[in-house]
């Protein structure tokens, strides 16, 4: 099970850089518009697979006790409303060459914040006891750099918002996804430190791992200013990649009970 999840983790991930490379080094032209529309393919795509993989673990616990069930129904919605923003994305740089912030995608990630971070909530619960007992380096050290670089990235965030120009409705909106994307990261981060070890835990880290990255990616864009930026694009797309491989290991799970 961990085998083919790190199989599915390598093959992904070298199919997102391999053409990001060969755009790279490239002709100048429109280079970085090539760039940023694959990623937000590539992203879209995996987004599509996500979703199927959260769909067939539906399927997988249907018949267990609503604590087992709960979760994975709310983060499955959270997943599918996050993969119509990714598609809509994707569709505004491929047909206009770049998305607007007072677009459908940004309203449909709106909405899909809050039930990530229920089914998060309600994912880290059961191991919520343990947290007392977490009084480690290896797990504390961690979670306080995480939080300062979060902590930081977010005030830069909001510092480029208000300095850029733009409607306010667009600032607004800005606003919002950088509050929203601290919200979903520190819930992240509580229930990464909530998942006892384990082939079950590991998975569901992997998942919490996955949103901590798509909220630091985000929040780099805000940082930057731009949604042209490399680094956060590479940590973006692999954010699916993680969450990915992340479903794939519970599902396997799931089957072999």
């Amino acid at each position: 099970m961990i085998e083919s999840s790190l199989r599915l983790l390598v093959s992904a991930l070298t199919i997102l850089l391999v053409p990001v490379i060969a755009l790279l080094f490239a002709g100048q032209g429109s280079r970085s518009l090539h760039v940023n529309l694959y990623f937000n393919l590539f992203s879209a795509a995996v987004a599509v697979l996500v979703l199927r993989e959260g769909l067939l673990l539906l399927k997988s616990c249907a018949g267990d006790p609503p604590h087992v069930l709960r979760p994975w129904l709310f983060v499955t919605a959270g997943l599918a409303v996050w993969t119509f923003s990714e598609i809509s994305w994707a569709a505004l740089y491929a047909f206009y060459g770049g998305p607007q912030v007072e677009s459908v995608a940004y309203g449909l990630w709106t909405a899909g914040y809050p039930l990530l971070m229920v089914g998060l909530w309600y994912l880290a619960k059961p191991f919520a006891s343990q947290l007392k007992e977490i009084k480690t380096l290896k797990i504390l050290a961690p979670a306080v750099v995480i939080t300062a670089a979060a902590a930081s990235l977010a005030a830069a965030a909001v510092a480029s918002t208000l300095l850029k120009g733009g409607s306010p409705t667009g600032r607004l909106l800005t606003l919002l996804y950088i509050f929203l994307d601290a919200a979903l990261l520190f819930t992240s981060l509580y229930a990464a430190m909530t998942f006892r070890p384990g082939v079950m835990g590991s998975a569901l880290s992997l998942i919490a791992l996955a949103f901590i990255a798509f909220c630091f990616a985000d929040l780099l864009y805000y940082a930057a200013g731009t949604f042209e930026f490399l680094p956060a694009d590479l940590l973006y797309a692999t954010s699916y990649v993680l969450l990915l491989a992340g479903l794939r290991s519970i599902r396997e799970l799931f089957r072999e009970r």
